[in-house]
């Protein structure tokens, strides 16, 4: 997710987005999980052997990144790294740049949360939103690397050099958010929209990322984009992972 230039040095709290749990959601996003306290440790040994044998994570992560890992099975035993740093943007997603031009089942990817060190607007967003949306913006990076792992060196090469075209990154994320619904994440997802929507609304008055690249003009899906998507799908849409 990229910082957009004119919201970067803004300051203030973000306490009052808050007030998007009590924005109405669907009755089968009740199911999400909204309290990573009751995993047990054996889930949580399950999961690593299951899906994280080489997954790296903050000790505070853990229990949040082996979860949205299970939705990815394609993904199952990749060396994915989770770092927290200091500024930039509130989550971010690349190769280990040694790894570019290694074949697919052997390259290493990081994944930056912004541990908010620095007094800024992004400083620790991630870890001001509740568990459904660190989830719903992780499974979002997470399809990141699904793509990125799809790609042989020269088509990851092309990816990253096609992020300094404007339209290509407004595709490129309105795609992700897309696959990140298909993944499951539909409703996690939402959960964090809502929130980007009110940061949104109480930060910028407008979307900065407006644009005419997408189907709804978006970069990143709002809410009620989301929502629609949600709704296109099965009735037995997961909301949860089945693992």
């Amino acid at each position: 997710m990229a910082c957009p230039k004119k919201m970067k040095n803004m300051k203030g709290s973000l306490l009052a987005l808050l007030v998007f749990l009590c924005t109405p959601i669907p009755s089968r996003a009740q199911q999400i999980l909204r309290d990573t306290s009751g995993i047990s440790s054996t889930r949580v040994d399950q999961w690593k052997q299951d899906f994280g044998q080489h997954l790296e994570a903050p000790a505070a992560l853990e229990k949040i990144a082996l979860y949205t890992l299970s939705f990815f099975p394609e993904l199952k035993n990749k060396r994915i790294s989770i770092r927290l740093r200091e500024g930039g943007a509130p989550i971010s997603t690349r190769p280990v740049w040694g790894s570019i031009f290694r074949h697919a089942d052997k390259r290493r990817y990081l994944v930056f949360i912004n541990a908010g060190k620095k007094n800024d607007l992004f400083s620790s967003v991630y870890f001001r939103a509740p568990v459904p949306a660190q989830i719903g913006i992780l499974g979002h990076e997470f399809c990141h690397i699904s793509l990125f792992n799809r790609k042989n060196s020269l088509g990851l090469l092309g990816i990253g050099i096609s992020h300094i075209s404007k339209p290509y990154m407004d595709r490129f994320e309105f795609f992700t958010d897309s696959a990140t619904i298909s993944h499951g994440l539909g409703y996690y997802l939402l959960e964090w929209a809502t929130m980007f929507d009110a940061f949104i609304a109480k930060f910028a008055g407008e979307d900065p990322f407006r644009n005419n690249n997408t189907p709804t003009g978006e970069r990143y899906m709002s809410a009620a984009t989301v929502r629609k998507y949600i709704a296109k799908l099965p009735e037995n849409y997961p909301a949860t992972s089945s693992q």
